[in-house]
């Protein structure tokens, strides 16, 4: 009968619970709500289930009796919610603790050796705060959540969720690393800015903020580290270091790294005109160094602030092409296509007037080419007697003390008598091809006295001339070249007008050498305006370094008269023609006894004494020369040429000056 009772009960109870319990009391229905995941409310649990803390549960954990399988009132059993502390308990299991003692649950702890609260492991990880403190960091293998679970501060999240061993890849910072898989002792990998460190060997290529941040800086153009887009120390590149541009030698990607704007080969040049090879790279006695290169004055006073620097090899005719067809270019022409359809692209006289340097003299830009050939627009100037002083030159260049008159003249050039010159205007053509041509600038010189105007000019080819003007022409009127443009380009430039060396060195990033620095190099000069020759033309000075000229050909490429050649030195290049004799001028640097130090431990200027007499500038804008060379008594005959912006002979080269 009571078997009877108690089925019926059991009936009747189901009418309102889905299941009854063998222990009495009701029980929810089977799964799936027991994995069916988190709630947020009653409407997400199955029927005949409720919604709390986030889990589904039986209906009868939230009737505030305690019932069925409950510890204690809705908590704790097979079917509830655990319970919290100091609830009513059988097992830990009954806890959220998860540990039960004296049928109590106890709070949890860090050291209770359970996996409780929030630990992703036994008493380690996660952030819960427990009587002041939080759980210990979890040991490699142990479970984790996060990276700051890990004492190593690396979890697989997402895979094992098991703390990972330690290592200087596992994108956190970790053992000795200063910052994030960087920095420290024990790693390779420097570390980047913005990551922590302790020194600048922490951080690469980049200062550490020692004392401030402790973090690695960013690149800056004064660090003296090459760092950002920099090609060098602290210059070079563009954004976003944007530091200056890199000195002679530094490294360099592109032009616009160099103060020079001439980057060849990853370095950059002294000069641009030296991004060629012939005539670029083939001075010295192997012919293998670079054309451009300046050696430090030593012991000259600084000039505005500036070290003086004197090129150590004279202007080769590879250089000076370098900027013609630059010119050629920068004006929209091709330098490499014929001549006719670029002839008004080699406007010399233009393009210095748009780049004018801190020391020029529009006498100078004057007499400049405008074209290629001489049916370029005349340049129109005045002879005037007396010569106009300085101020009294006119602003144009067009006149004045660079265009000498009567009253300067007489006694300073070949067989010239008292009164030979056309006083009034006068016109000249100095296209390129007659600039570097056999062409001479002196129209005022009668024909009395006309002599005085090509007496050793030695720039023609005509047959029997044995001229020996070293720039390459292509053929025309008397000028037939008698070697190949590499050959001649590499040799010292001569047969050009003295307005030409200025332009070109204040291209090549220059000035033209003055006199007082040539003086002060050689330890004396051979330049004298005065009459006569003899002594006029034998270096002065108790210390000059060059000493008198000796015997021709005597080791140096010097002779008095420029008929002849020195044909016995090695460099010396003949073709078996009598039209160009241009090998008697050597490549730069090619004899090593002319060379000139000012201290025994100076590198050296090779070429001082021989090769070519060089023009330098005088403080007053007109022109002298300095050295021996190739009919250096012959020029005697000349000073009043050799002071004008129009002179040229095959005597006379010149090299450059640089201050910084």
């Amino acid at each position: 009968m009571r078997f009877l009772n108690i089925a019926l009960g059991c009936l009747s109870i189901a009418l309102l619970a889905p299941a009854c319990s063998g222990k009495g009391g009701s029980s929810p229905p089977p799964p799936p709500y027991e994995d069916a995941g988190t709630c947020t409310n009653d409407e997400e649990c199955p029927s005949g289930t409720r919604c709390a803390e986030e889990r589904c549960v039986a209906a009868s954990c939230m009737d505030g009796i305690r019932n069925g399988s409950e510890t204690d009132i809705d908590c704790g059993g097979a079917l509830c919610p655990p319970c919290a502390d100091t609830k009513a308990c059988t097992e830990s299991t009954d806890c959220a603790s998860k540990h039960c003692g004296d049928g109590a649950c106890i709070p949890a702890t860090h050291d209770d050796n359970i996996q409780n609260s929030d630990e992703t492991d036994v008493d380690c990880g996660g952030s819960a705060v427990l009587n002041g403190s939080t759980a210990p960091r979890c040991e490699v293998g142990q479970g984790c959540v996060t990276n700051d679970d890990c004492d190593a501060l690396a979890c697989d999240v997402g895979n094992t969720n098991l703390c990972l061993p330690p290592s200087h890849s596992d994108g956190v910072k970790n053992l000795d690393e200063t910052g994030i898989d960087c920095g420290g002792p024990s790693v390779s990998t420097r570390c980047p800015p913005g990551q922590g460190c302790k020194g600048d060997s922490d951080c690469d290529h980049v200062l550490c903020d020692v004392g401030g941040t402790n973090l690695c800086l960013e690149p800056s153009s004064s660090d003296k580290i090459q760092n950002g887009t920099e090609t060098d120390v602290d210059c070079g590149g563009g954004a976003p270091t944007n530091a200056p541009r890199c000195d002679w030698n530094f490294k360099c990607q592109a032009d616009s790294d160099c103060t020079s704007n001439a980057c060849l080969s990853g370095r950059c040049l002294t000069g641009p005109s030296c991004k060629v090879q012939d005539g670029g790279h083939t001075c010295g006695l192997n012919g293998n160094e670079e054309c451009c290169r300046s050696l430090p004055v030593t012991n000259y006073p600084q000039v505005n602030g500036q070290t003086v620097y004197l090129d150590k090899y004279e202007i080769t005719a590879g250089r000076m092409r370098a900027f013609i067809n630059a010119v050629v270019t920068s004006q929209g022409g091709n330098p490499n296509g014929p001549v006719t359809q670029n002839d008004q692209y080699y406007d010399v006289k233009s393009y210095m007037a748009a780049h004018r340097p801190a020391r020029w003299n529009m006498q100078w830009e004057a007499v400049l080419p405008s074209a290629y050939y001489d049916n370029q627009p005349a340049v129109v100037y005045q002879i005037k007697n007396p010569t106009p002083t300085p101020a009294q030159s006119d602003p144009l260049g067009l006149y004045g003390y660079l265009y000498p008159g009567p009253d300067v003249v007489p006694g300073k050039l070949y067989n010239l008598d008292a009164s030979p010159m056309t006083v009034g205007s006068l016109s000249i053509y100095p296209g390129i091809f007659e600039t570097f041509g056999e062409q001479d600038f002196f129209p005022e010189y009668t024909a009395d006295s006309a002599y005085g105007a090509t007496h050793n000019l030695n720039c023609s080819n005509a047959a029997g001339s044995y001229g020996f003007g070293t720039y390459w022409l292509p053929a025309g009127g008397n000028i037939n070249r008698g070697f190949p443009q590499a050959d001649m380009d590499s040799r010292a430039l001569n047969c050009t007008t003295n307005a030409m060396f200025a332009a070109f060195c204040a291209w090549d990033g220059g000035q033209l050498v003055t006199e007082d620095v040539m003086t002060y190099v050689v330890g004396g000069t051979t330049w004298s305006p005065s009459a006569g020759g003899g002594s006029g033309y034998t270096c002065t000075g108790a210390t000059c370094r060059i000493g008198a000229p000796g015997a021709d050909c005597n080791g140096y490429n010097l002779k008095s008269d420029s008929a002849g050649a020195c044909t016995a030195l090695p460099p010396y290049e003949g073709n078996g023609t009598t039209t160009d004799d241009s090998g008697r001028i050597f490549p730069p640097g090619s004899i090593a006894a002319d060379v000139v130090r000012i201290v025994n431990t100076d590198e050296g200027w090779y070429d001082l004494k021989g090769n070519l007499l060089e023009m330098v500038v005088s403080a007053d804008d007109r022109f002298a020369y300095n050295g021996y060379g190739i009919g250096y008594a012959s020029i005697t005959h000349h000073r009043g040429q050799v002071v004008t912006a129009r002179f040229k002979e095959g005597s006379t080269g010149a090299r450059c000056m640089r201050l910084k």
